[in-house]
């Protein structure tokens, strides 16, 4: 490989895809003004994968890319909106933590002008020992279509949600209280931060060292490490590529593996992640599954969702800097098993 480029290089290019230019999100605090607040500290966590661009936006006549960024500290502002400021409350010294996993922006024109906001974000509580304990998890697609100006009101959209969620932990009869709260784990600030970690311990892929054999159908059993019964066999095709079969031991024959109909797939020592185009080796480094994929123009549809469209402008930023024979490097979230890109490395 002659060179390699982290995400963050792709994530500051992508602006030269659209006017050389870039649309600053801002929060809108006065919305909440007449909403209570609880919390007299707020702990603000940020596991966001990137970090340095908040999606895209469509701007001007030609509806042209452009880079959503944010000016600041974008979680610790985001805590804004669930800390009081008010005496009574402060001295009441209720706290909070808030898990930022994912937040991204996308705009589009498909038969309408749509917006999405992808959001992930999870609210621990403190309890009366200093443990946190998780009372909300949010992992959601928020879409504004059919208004005039879509880019306006879908990066107006956060605030309004974060306000709306705001409410939501201020009503004891609220989602929180779906919580199985006497079984919850109980976590630390410090453990907080490294929370992927400890959530992988309860997860069968990412600590088994025997992979077996079989066919996992969807992201679930992939996690349990639970594949349908059958005896794959992988061949090389060419130089790079892979294809798979099911041996049928009854004919003794064959048979060739169908690409829609499963998420992955191993001959147990082999793992091969289908991206619905082509198969791809995927490997453990560390405590993640990692994969390459050199084909641009065949986008893996799991990178589709969750704030994962910047698949979508990567690959544009590689046909227009004619790097599109390259491989993109792509990391699996373990919490959904979507792939988020993380690195670009030419032939």
């Amino acid at each position: 490989m002659k060179s390699i480029f982290t995400l963050l290089l792709f994530s500051i290019g992508l602006s030269t895809v659209g006017n050389g230019q870039n649309k600053e999100l801002t929060l809108d605090f006065s919305i909440d003004k007449n909403t209570p607040k609880k919390y007299s500290h707020v702990y603000a966590i940020d596991k966001r994968i990137i970090k340095k661009t908040l999606g895209y936006v469509q701007t001007g006549p030609l509806n042209r890319n452009t880079n959503v960024i944010y000016k600041g500290e974008l979680v610790e502002d985001m805590a804004k909106f669930f800390q009081c400021t008010d005496k009574p409350c402060i001295e009441n010294k209720k706290e909070l933590a808030i898990v930022l996993d994912e937040l991204y922006f996308a705009e589009g024109v498909n038969q309408r002008d749509f917006g999405d906001l992808y959001l992930g974000i999870r609210f621990f509580e403190k309890d009366s020992l200093g443990n946190f304990y998780e009372i909300l998890k949010i992992a959601s697609v928020y879409t504004v279509n059919n208004i005039i100006d879509v880019t306006t009101k879908l990066l107006h959209l956060l605030s309004k949600r974060l306000t709306e969620i705001n409410a939501e932990l201020n009503v004891p009869t609220s989602i929180i209280s779906t919580y199985n709260l006497q079984n919850r784990p109980l976590y630390t600030l410090k453990e907080l931060e490294s929370i992927d970690s400890i959530e992988k311990l309860a997860i069968p892929i990412y600590q088994t060292e025997h992979l077996k054999s079989g066919i996992f159908k969807d992201f679930e059993h992939f996690k349990r490490n639970e594949p349908e019964n059958a005896n794959v066999v992988i061949e090389k095709v060419g130089d790079t590529l892979l294809d798979a079969y099911v041996w049928n031991e009854e004919k003794k024959t064959k048979v060739k593996w169908k690409k829609l109909h499963c998420y992955a797939l191993s001959d147990g020592k082999t793992l091969l992640k289908n991206n619905y185009y082509n198969l791809h080796v995927m490997n453990k480094i560390g405590s993640d599954f990692y994969y390459f994929d050199s084909n641009v123009t065949g986008y893996d549809p799991t990178c589709f969702n969750f704030g994962y469209v910047i698949t979508n402008n990567l690959g544009m930023l590689l046909w227009r800097l004619n790097l599109s024979d390259g491989l993109i490097g792509y990391k699996i979230d373990y919490r959904n098993g979507k792939c988020v890109p993380y690195q670009y490395s030419e032939k």
